[in-house]
């Protein structure tokens, strides 16, 4: 649940992979509002933007990124 314009709202993120308990939001443009739900949410989630997409479509995209994910919460994507 988060909290826009003064009324609560259920976010649900676009994948979960269950064996590695993360949950996975895929976002061309981040707004505000966008946001307010991943800092709400109370998961490990990771967080792919128009930059990480268009890594991915060229196949060019850091296999640290996922490599490197800590469990802690933190997205490596920024």
């Amino acid at each position: 649940e988060y909290n826009w314009n003064d009324s609560i709202h259920i976010y649900f993120p676009d994948f979960y992979l269950p064996d590695y308990d993360i949950f996975i939001e895929v976002k061309g443009y981040e707004r505000y509002r966008d946001r307010c739900k991943w800092n709400n949410f109370p998961k490990h989630l990771l967080v792919f933007k128009l930059k990480e997409i268009n890594l991915i479509k060229s196949n060019r995209l850091p296999k640290e990124i996922l490599a490197g994910w800590t469990g802690d919460g933190s997205s490596l994507v920024s």
